[in-house]
């Protein structure tokens, strides 16, 4: 609105000067540098803060779209699973916790799954490059879920729980994305708060 204003009386006093065939003053001279230096402002900081706020855009949505691609992507493994272990956990100690909320249940960086099929893969919390990694017994090379150059993990971890040893067990997904390049400039500052991803699988296909 005061943009619009300042606008309308910009024009408004180069008209004036452009048909006053007897030249202008020198306070008619300022005024019109005084309104063209406010509108050339005005419209800077306007454009200035177009283009943060997209860029700021831009990276919020590539974390979210990199924490949705994980938690799909294992969601739908883990829920063809018909068995759930973790390399963590040494047998004979059972790999699911018997807990009922709001017991705490511990929290695990890998766990492997098996398929109908027999296969096996395995998903593990990368501290050492802030990623989700996973393989499988076909393919024991770890490969990154994240696109690591743009996001990385700030916190992750799973979890095995069930309520009581007959009922199927409940497999937890949580993590936390961040930008991996944060610049410390205005735009790119929501970058550095992380944003929590979670969910829980129920293994219906468990012992069939």
């Amino acid at each position: 609105m005061i943009f619009a204003k300042l606008k309308i009386k910009f024009f408004s006093i180069i008209y004036k000067v452009t048909k006053n065939t007897n030249g202008f003053t020198l306070i008619e001279l300022l005024a019109v540098i005084v309104v063209f230096s406010l509108v050339s402002g005005i419209g800077t900081v306007i454009l200035v803060t177009s283009l943060r706020t997209s860029t700021k855009t831009d990276t919020l949505t590539n974390v979210k779209q990199n924490g949705n691609y994980v938690i799909t992507q294992m969601s739908k493994t883990i829920r063809d699973a018909t068995d759930v272990s973790s390399p963590l956990i040494v047998s004979p100690t059972p790999t699911c916790v018997t807990a009922v909320y709001p017991t705490p249940v511990p929290t695990i960086t890998a766990i492997t799954v098996t398929d109908p099929d027999g296969n096996q893969t395995t998903f593990t919390c990368d501290s050492v490059n802030n990623s989700i990694t996973y393989y499988t017994s076909a393919n024991p090379t770890p490969q990154p879920y994240l696109d690591t150059n743009s996001v990385m993990t700030t916190s992750c971890g799973f979890t095995c729980s069930q309520s009581s040893a007959t009922d199927y067990p409940v497999i937890g997904i949580s993590f936390s994305l961040t930008s991996a390049k944060p610049t410390g400039v205005v735009e790119n500052s929501a970058s550095a708060n992380p944003i929590p991803f979670f969910t829980g699988i129920t293994l219906r296909n468990k012992n069939r």
